[in-house]
């Protein structure tokens, strides 16, 4: 878990948040429609981008523009573990902050999640600390932990780029459907 520090170190090394805002175009003549489905419009295409980029998690990849990208795996393989999925923080991360009538933006607040979603190399600064290290007594049993200083110290690290959220032509084209869904209905 070396992408993990405290908040004040991830302010340091990645931005708080990721953001990406969707603006559809639209050609309609009549404005009174347009009022109308920009208000209609805007949780439909909050739930596709939100049901899009959770998507990604299950797939374990993005798309960039039409074509799918798998995410490099783990360095370490862990069967039947999702790469990105420890506790599922992240994913239950992404959330709608602002929905205005032609665009609608996604973030998430983590530390940790534009390292992941843009990638990291680089050197990070650890503190000294005290590790404590469970043992077992000849019987099997949980013995007393021992102690271990451990001194300040600075790591390399090198997190691959696994883009989960982003703007493409896949989420644009389900956001167009929506639309023309909609219209359908206006009309």
């Amino acid at each position: 878990r070396a992408w993990q520090t405290t908040r004040h170190e991830a302010a340091k090394y990645s931005v708080k948040h990721t953001r990406i805002s969707i603006m559809p175009k639209l050609k309609i003549k009549s404005l009174r429609k347009l009022v109308q489905l920009s208000k209609e419009i805007a949780p439909s295409i909050a739930a596709a981008g939100t049901r899009h980029f959770k998507r990604n998690f299950r797939m374990e990849g993005y798309y960039s523009g039409l074509v799918f990208k798998p995410w490099k795996d783990r360095a370490k393989p862990q069967p039947g573990r999702k790469i990105l999925k420890q506790s599922g923080a992240l994913q239950r991360s992404i959330r709608v902050t602002a929905q205005k009538r032609y665009s609608v933006t996604f973030m998430s607040r983590l530390p940790y999640s534009s390292v992941h979603n843009k990638g990291y190399s680089g050197t990070q600064s650890v503190k000294s600390y005290t590790r404590k290290i469970k043992r077992k007594t000849k019987t099997g049993r949980k013995g007393k932990p021992k102690e271990q200083e451990v001194d300040a110290h600075t790591r390399k690290q090198d997190i691959p780029k696994r883009t989960f959220m982003n703007a493409n032509k896949k989420l644009e084209k389900e956001i167009l459907a929506k639309i023309k869904k909609e219209l359908k209905k206006l009309l």
